[in-house]
């Protein structure tokens, strides 16, 4: 575990619960049988794109893939209430010093075969497996992607699947023609009276605190707008009726002003708009699509916008850091740093929150088998990005309604970002439930 002391000691302020999980999600973790076993009973991996794009699941095992996931654990959680994804070491085309471990049905994290952190899985509920009216599983229209945030796609296709087009890391660009086809189960465009099911059937099993509605972007963004409207307005109508405290919010381009109003009339309480990477000279080369059909600028004012109508830490901005150094355009991990900062505090500056997801070898993706910058890259970045939403106040408040936002602790499992509320932000101290060197 020396390396995880070495990390521990170049970055005091950060809790080693942060530095663990931050290097996990850049390693991986190694794949072992226990993850199948896990993976009968734990919140399963879900694929919700071209079936195509998860062979390195399927190669496994013929039965792991299944229509709407992949029998291995999609999360674990530390002591603390944080969460990581489970990356497998095959996709991260390296193999990880990283394994779980089991003893007597407890769970821990190991480095290099030594114990380093207990884990627990979320079990599967069993409404993920209930059946719609026309006789799929739930899970065919939301998945669990937290222990309590539903995650849906309304639109399960992207108009940007052409090669000029591509979002560069992005797995659902390069699959586009095969869904814009449908496979016979799942719905291209989501009914939302199959949305209000799977939320109050998923209302009648747990607390959920988060709704989030994503997927591909359209060309005619009133079109785009409206089909997230519909969907939310029958998952509002759910909210209401059931007194449920649960943020909805639409990820999707960045609309104009109707579109806005539009989600604003549905019940839709956060907006998020990824510019995905900040730097304006890589929008060309990274979100070529985004460029040429929107616009950075045009992207940044709608940002702005969506602060007027849903207000100041309501609305979302996400990059995907590392992704500036995996495009080869940064001459050095240091330029890349001061890049991803500049976006974060100019989110701050405008009342915009800033989310960031480390970049990973997404199958399927024009960048798959680039390798990406070190955990140090994104440990100063987490750090620092803490520090500016800090000086500007904008952590989200205690005492609004709804009263959770759509990221938190439990729900940042590609990212250290809402760990640093949880854990430093609010003055809670951290559980130091990592086992010493």
């Amino acid at each position: 575990m020396r390396r995880i002391d070495e990390l521990c000691a170049k970055f005091p302020e950060i809790p080693r619960s942060i530095v663990i999980k931050t290097d996990l999600l850049t390693e991986g973790v190694r794949f072992t049988p226990l993850a199948l076993e896990i993976g009968k009973w734990a919140v399963p991996e879900f694929l919700p794109w071209d079936r195509e794009v998860h062979k390195g699941y399927a190669a496994i095992g013929s039965d792991l893939v299944s229509q709407d996931w992949a029998w291995l654990p999609h999360s674990m959680s530390f002591p603390g209430g944080i969460t990581a994804k489970v990356l497998y070491d095959f996709i991260r085309h390296h193999t990880s010093p990283y394994e779980m471990q089991a003893t007597d049905g407890e769970f821990c994290l190991a480095y290099e075969g030594e114990p380093l952190i207990d884990i627990t899985f979320e079990r599967r509920p069993q409404w993920l497996s209930r059946r719609l009216k026309d006789g799929r599983q739930m899970a065919s229209v939301f998945v669990l992607s937290s222990p309590d945030r539903l995650l849906g796609f309304p639109i399960r296709f992207c108009a940007y699947y052409q090669p000029e087009d591509i979002c560069r890391f992005c797995c659902l660009n390069p699959s586009g023609k095969n869904i814009a086809k449908g496979d016979g189960y799942h719905d291209v465009i989501m009914s939302g009276e199959a949305a209000a099911d799977c939320l109050a059937a998923a209302l009648d099993e747990m607390e959920l605190r988060h709704v989030t509605l994503t997927g591909g972007a359209l060309r005619d963004q009133r079109k785009e707008a409206e089909i997230h409207a519909q969907v939310s307005e029958h998952l509002a109508r759910v909210r209401d009726t059931r007194h449920a405290n649960l943020a909805i919010q639409v990820m999707s381009a960045a609309l104009d002003d109707d579109g806005l109003e539009r989600l604003k009339e549905a019940g839709v309480d956060e907006v998020c708009f990824n510019m995905e990477v900040w730097e304006e000279r890589l929008w060309p080369e990274i979100v070529p699509g985004k460029n040429r059909h929107i616009g950075r600028d045009v992207w940044m004012q709608r940002l702005v916008n969506a602060v007027e109508v849903f207000g100041r830490g309501r609305v979302f901005c996400q990059f995907v850091i590392g992704v500036e150094m995996v495009s080869g355009r940064m001459a050095s991990h240091a330029e890349g740093i001061k890049s991803v900062l500049e976006g974060v505090e100019w989110c701050a500056q405008n009342g915009v929150q800033s989310r960031t997801h480390i970049w990973c070898n997404t199958p399927g993706s024009l960048y798959e088998p680039r390798p990406g910058p070190p955990t140090e890259y994104f440990l100063t970045i987490s750090l620092e990005r803490h520090k500016i939403l800090q000086k500007y106040d904008m952590y989200f408040p205690a005492g609004a309604w709804p009263a959770y936002s759509s990221t938190c602790h439990r729900c940042g499992y590609l990212s250290a970002d809402s760990d640093f509320q949880w854990l430093l932000g609010t003055g809670q101290a951290e559980q130091r439930a990592a086992r010493p060197a």
